[in-house]
């Protein structure tokens, strides 16, 4: 791996090492490349910015010690444009013997394609992925296969990062943990239309036409894990505080996770068309020292479950909404370990 040099506190502006808005994405991921070589302090000016892989010699990761921030999120915008869908936009530096240590903020970040019916979202936005002490706050996330990645499973673990004060919009799913996320947080946050859906017809919808939808899925917040001969093994040590989630076939889904915290928050699923089966608040299976705390409510306890179900499907294809200023409904989570 190349050694990085970071020269600077001085604040780097990426127009100042030759991006330009939008711009072309290969060209202002170089010019990103360029700032980061000269300072650890990198602002994204208002505007629309067009940008590609942050690559360092095949290196996706961010150099450690980094600030990446920009006017806020309706003014400084990134539109990735990847080679690779599967290479995060931001991915954090993994090292658990000298931790990353690094802050994302005040930015809107927007995935390469803009889903509607048949027509899937793409990509990872933010990833802490083996990341440690690392913290994104003030960003809205659109358009991403997955908004926010603590964990894919695979150790070492990724910990003590914190996700807040943010907003994932139409991403299928929301935040998505998986084994070896320990002692993480996750709070003052807002996830929306967590949901792809898929037509009778299928195939390609480049004008995304309304069609006749006969399956969906979507996950607010998916903690998922898997088991040992000493129990779960999934996300330990994970909480979620205060954290809205509306419109989303599961609301959260908890399986063999241990020690996991979700208090306060306020999860809609929303109602499927009549006759069809509900969406869901919680899917809860194989976990220990899980705590939910909140108020229940009538229509809350109602879209409880511990068990996988069937999906929601929905004859009605809306278009992708930008989120609302609040809350619809007055359902909660319910309160009590499952």
């Amino acid at each position: 791996m190349p050694t990085r040099i970071l020269r600077s506190n001085t604040i780097a502006n990426i127009a100042d090492f030759g991006a330009q808005s939008p711009g072309v994405p290969a060209l202002n991921a170089a010019a990103f490349r360029r700032a980061l070589a000269a300072s650890r302090r990198i602002v994204i000016p208002a505007g629309l910015w067009n940008l590609a892989e942050i690559l360092f010699d095949d290196d996706p990761w961010l150099p450690p010690e980094v600030e990446i921030f920009g006017e806020g999120p309706t003014q400084s915008v990134l539109v990735y444009q990847p080679v690779d869908p599967s290479v995060p936009l931001f991915w954090f530096r993994p090292d658990t013997q000298s931790p990353a240590r690094s802050t994302i903020r005040d930015l809107r970040l927007h995935g390469p394609v803009v889903p509607c019916i048949d027509v899937p979202p793409v990509g990872i936005g933010v990833s802490f992925e083996q990341a440690l002490n690392c913290r994104v706050r003030d960003v809205s996330l659109w358009y991403f296969e997955v908004g926010v990645e603590f964990s894919r499973g695979v150790a070492p673990y990724s910990g003590y990062n914190v996700l807040e004060r943010f907003e994932i919009n139409a991403c299928r799913t929301g935040i998505r943990a998986r084994d070896t996320t320990n002692g993480n947080t996750i709070q003052n946050g807002r996830i929306f239309y967590s949901l792809y859906q898929e037509s009778e017809e299928g195939g390609e919808n480049p004008t995304c036409v309304a069609r006749t939808v006969v399956a969906e899925s979507g996950i607010g917040i998916d903690i998922e894990g898997t088991t040992s001969p000493w129990g779960p093994a999934g996300s330990s040590g994970l909480l979620v505080q205060g954290v809205q989630i509306e419109t989303a076939v599961t609301c959260v889904r908890v399986v063999n996770a241990h020690q996991t915290t979700i208090s306060g928050g306020y999860f809609e699923p929303f109602n499927a068309p009549p006759g069809l089966p509900m969406r869901r608040i919680f899917e809860i299976s194989g976990s220990t020292g899980l705590v939910l705390q909140g108020t229940p409510s009538r229509r809350a306890a109602g879209r409880s479950t511990t068990r996988p179900g069937p999906r929601a499907t929905s004859t009605r294809p809306p278009r992708i909404p930008r989120p609302s200023p609040g809350p619809r409904s007055r359902a909660r989570a319910t309160s009590g370990p499952s």
